[in-house]
């Protein structure tokens, strides 16, 4: 479909519509103006030092909602990769972005089979980690906006950070010296970043700090903070780690347990 036909389109369908649905095309035209939120299909290739980087910088410049309406590793990747996974929907939800992943569950490739792409395995684990990450999110205020962090280490991390103005997540991810394994068979392996410190911006009426170990859903420390910029020492870890600064009462029974795996937040 070409420009001139979402011209007619799209002001017809908002017209006669009485809901007042966002309107999008799948795959987005991405210059056009007409529409409430764009979509795009991406299948990820680069190495495992990398694969944050692309949701990190991708489609910054729009100012819209963008929804990964296809999403997936692709060759020399396998579909089961669960770190791979782990980095794609953290990644995704501190830098604003939304995935829907290409489901290719009916079996394990070490590299894909025959296919270009080799989309995602979701497993036992990719389902696991998927509960970690929405229990640790939870009641995160809807508007909210990304900053950028000083850390100690930028050689070897990164930070990504989406702050609301009583809570801030940032999702931290140990890309150096990491080992480009292709398949989830593969043993990820790689040193412990230790002595990290990150200047946080502790938010107004944000009063303590709660540390989160993506992979497994321990919680690894918490303690009570004051609002300000606050120099905070991160906690010795291998590929990523997770940190939260917000309000208790509205993550008190995540306070109250050691680990998301067995908390049910529903």
């Amino acid at each position: 479909m070409d420009s001139a036909w979402f011209a007619i389109l799209v002001p017809y369908l908002k017209k006669i519509d009485p809901y007042d649905h966002l309107v999008t095309s799948n795959p987005s035209h991405m210059a056009s103006s007409l529409f409430d939120l764009l979509t795009k299909h991406y299948y990820e290739n680069n190495d495992n030092k990398k694969i944050d980087r692309y949701l990190m910088h991708s489609l910054k410049n729009y100012h819209k909602p963008i929804l990964f309406t296809e999403y997936g590793n692709k060759r020399p990747y396998s579909n089961y990769h669960p770190l791979r996974y782990r980095v794609f929907i953290w990644s995704a939800f501190t830098n604003q972005k939304h995935l829907v992943f290409w489901n290719n569950s009916f079996a394990k490739y070490d590299t894909g089979g025959t296919g270009q792409y080799t989309n995602i395995y979701l497993g036992p684990e990719a389902r696991r980690m998927t509960k970690i990450h929405t229990q640790f999110i939870m009641n995160f205020p809807t508007q909210h906006r990304n900053i950028n962090l000083e850390i100690s280490e930028p050689q070897k991390a990164r930070a990504h950070c989406l702050q609301a103005d009583d809570d801030l997540i940032v999702y931290f991810y140990h890309f150096a010296d990491r080992p480009n394994t292709l398949s989830g068979r593969e043993k990820d392996t790689g040193p412990v970043l230790k002595n990290m410190t990150v200047q946080v911006p502790v938010p107004p009426d944000a009063n303590v700090v709660i540390w989160l170990n993506p992979k497994t859903g321990s919680i690894l420390n918490s303690f009570d903070v004051t609002p300000g910029i606050q120099s905070l020492d991160v906690p010795d870890f291998q590929i990523d780690i997770a940190l939260r600064v917000t309000r208790k009462e509205r993550i008190i029974r995540i306070l109250n347990s050691s680990s998301l795996i067995d908390l049910n937040l529903n």
